[in-house]
């Protein structure tokens, strides 16, 4: 009898497990794009032209001509005029080669969270010195 219950009981605690299991890895890369649109912290720490950790503001917008196609402002801290485009892949994200703020080189890629909240980034800024800033990013939605 007793291991009825238990059996019940883990029965149970597995549907209710299964019931709140994050269905969006279900998204399509467009959907991902756009549910990424919004306010975001950026915590970013870099090798050279950042010394000290610095914190800032950005806004992701999605593309309207390329699903998969978001625009970042106030990439870098270089002002809200200012964009860098990655690309979305699942939840990874890619920042091809481009020239933004006149000079500015950048590339990179990085991950999204699954809960959509987070992106990690790893990326390089070259201010047309020659020399690369290797930068870290977390950027975290605001709400």
């Amino acid at each position: 009898m007793k291991s009825i219950r238990s059996l019940t009981l883990a029965i149970i605690i597995s549907l209710f497990l299964y019931s709140c299991e994050d269905l969006s890895d279900t998204l399509t890369s467009a959907e991902i794009a756009q549910k990424l649109e919004g306010s975001w912290q950026c915590d970013e720490t870099s090798t050279i032209f950042k010394s000290t950790e610095d914190i800032y503001s950005i806004y992701i917008s999605p593309s309207e001509t390329d699903s998969t196609r978001i625009f970042i402002s106030n990439f870098y801290q270089l002002g809200n005029d200012v964009e860098a485009t990655a690309l979305v892949n699942g939840y990874t994200m890619t920042i091809p080669t481009q020239l933004i703020a006149g000079d500015y080189e950048v590339r990179g890629s990085g991950s999204i969270s699954s809960n959509l909240k987070e992106i990690s980034l790893s990326y390089y800024v070259d201010d047309g010195s020659g020399q690369e800033d290797e930068v870290e990013a977390v950027y975290t939605f605001q709400y």
